[in-house]
């Protein structure tokens, strides 16, 4: 069996030996390297701000706010227009929806969210732009729109906040969010959580109201007297719906959890980041004495 390709004891050897001589000649450089990526990994460490976990848990009610509300009314849902669909991803998508994030625009989270982007000259919030983004406007010959408005602050909730379902039913859900400012954003998951479900209210009076016109019409013109018995049943459905909408208290999901926030900080391995930084400046300066000894020799 042929070894060429291998190094043999004898060689590492004699390379680890070789390095050893190469760190003792010169165990100052080495050792001034380490302590200066040490030194960097304390200043990392005094510029890391804490993240608290902040999380609330929600559970969802069916379409209508009602567990107890007959199979009757979905397929008057078909008939008027308002269709069934999947809870989960339709109160995930209200959540993260620009009319949400436009309510919270309206409560005062553009001056909380923003403020540091603030304009006091045009009195509007502005980004300041990217040189890319600058060198591509001139480049392709459009104007740069650097204004910050409730879509900004749509994506800065997405990107914030989490929102996955606990449960194979999709109907047991939490919001988290890690932050460093646990006070902003306790708020914020409250108010995010009660504008989404007033949203879900003004989305189920209209489609009450189309509902309700649909059927006092169609009770009206029926003669059939079975056919409008079963149309008075659903239309007292859908006026009973319509008082639980009206109810100040929430009606798309029960509150389970109100957002709270952890007691302590998520935890920082600075130990990790000691001893990593540390390792990294040892080798980078083994790595510049060894190739600087192979510059010397050739």
């Amino acid at each position: 069996m042929e070894m060429d390709n291998f190094l043999s004891n004898t060689q590492i050897g004699k390379i680890l030996n070789n390095l050893l001589n190469l760190i003792k000649e010169n165990y100052k450089f080495v050792l001034y390297s380490t302590a200066g990526f040490l030194f960097i990994s304390l200043i990392y460490s005094f510029s890391l701000s804490p993240k608290y976990q902040i999380i609330a848990d929600v559970k969802l009610k069916d379409e209508s706010g009602n567990a107890s509300l007959p199979s009757s009314s979905a397929v008057l849902s078909l008939i008027t227009g308002g269709g069934a669909g999947n809870n989960f991803w339709d109160f995930y998508n209200i959540v993260f929806s620009t009319e949400v994030a436009e309510k919270l625009w309206e409560k005062g989270y553009d001056q909380k969210i923003f403020s540091s982007n603030f304009d006091t000259k045009s009195e509007t919030f502005k980004r300041n732009p990217k040189l890319w983004d600058v060198i591509k406007s001139w480049i392709i010959g459009y104007d740069l729109n650097n204004e910050i408005n409730f879509v900004d602050l749509r994506n800065h909730i997405k990107s914030e906040v989490d929102l996955e379902d606990l449960t194979e039913e999709q109907n047991l859900l939490r919001f988290t969010i890690s932050t460093g400012n646990p006070d902003l954003y306790e708020t914020l998951l409250a108010d995010l959580i009660r504008v989404t479900d007033d949203s879900i209210k003004q989305r189920e009076r209209s489609k009450n109201t189309n509902k309700i016109v649909f059927l006092s019409d169609k009770i009206a013109s029926v003669s059939d007297v079975e056919i409008k018995n079963a149309m008075i049943v659903l239309l007292k459905e859908q006026l009973l719906n319509e008082s639980l909408v009206e109810q100040d208290n929430f009606y798309s999901i029960e509150l389970l959890e109100q957002p709270r926030r952890s007691k302590n900080p998520d935890f920082i391995n600075l130990q990790f980041i000691y001893l990593g930084f540390t390792f990294i400046g040892f080798m980078l300066s083994v790595l510049v004495l060894y190739i600087r000894k192979r510059i010397l020799v050739s």
